[in-house]
């Protein structure tokens, strides 16, 4: 006898405690692990809100480069020359690095926080990240004027990094291979 004809359905069981099954089981469990995977060991949200462009600022003075972000926590900055120079300065740009002397050198990035002042004129093999930048618009080695400042701030590419996210900037920069994968500003 077909089941719409007189058969009445066995009674629904609870179900056994443990995962959950079905579409909603699979859900359940996929938004579970999005949030897990979102969390740092620390508790922090490592699926941050974009940074905004406007937040971040690099300014080039007479004794080095300024730079400072408005957001929380600490973050990666680097620089590149850009143009078609052989001798361009990529060493600090947090990804390719440089050839010095005929031997490659791994990238020096400034891993910052808050407002920090990069020192101009340390030698290209003493970078210290956070501290100082072999970038110098001067060629005297002293404080450099404003024209000069500017110039040579023209001819350089940014990089910016909070968390998993990079950004880059500048005329040159979107087409410098090392930040290919970062949004640009």
């Amino acid at each position: 006898m077909p089941p719409s004809l007189g058969r009445s359905r066995p009674p629904t069981l609870p179900r056994p405690p443990g995962p959950a099954r079905g579409w909603r089981g699979l859900l359940a469990g996929l938004v579970l692990a999005t949030a897990a995977a979102c969390m740092h060991e620390d508790g922090a949200d490592s699926a941050a809100a974009p940074v905004d462009p406007h937040d971040v600022r690099v300014r080039w003075e007479a004794t080095g480069i300024r730079v400072s972000w408005a957001g929380p926590g600490p973050y990666r900055f680097g620089m590149a020359e850009h143009g078609n120079s052989p001798g361009r300065w990529t060493g600090e740009d947090c990804a390719a690095g440089v050839t010095l002397d005929g031997l490659p050198r791994p990238a020096a990035c400034h891993e910052l926080e808050g407002e920090v002042l990069l020192r101009y004129g340390a030698p290209p093999t003493a970078v210290r990240p956070g501290q100082s930048t072999a970038f110098h618009p001067s060629d005297a080695g002293g404080p450099a004027d404003a024209r000069t400042i500017e110039e040579y701030a023209r001819g350089t590419s940014y990089f910016f990094a909070v968390g998993d996210a990079c950004y880059r900037w500048s005329a040159g920069a979107q087409n410098y291979q090392p930040w290919d994968g970062c949004t640009d500003w």
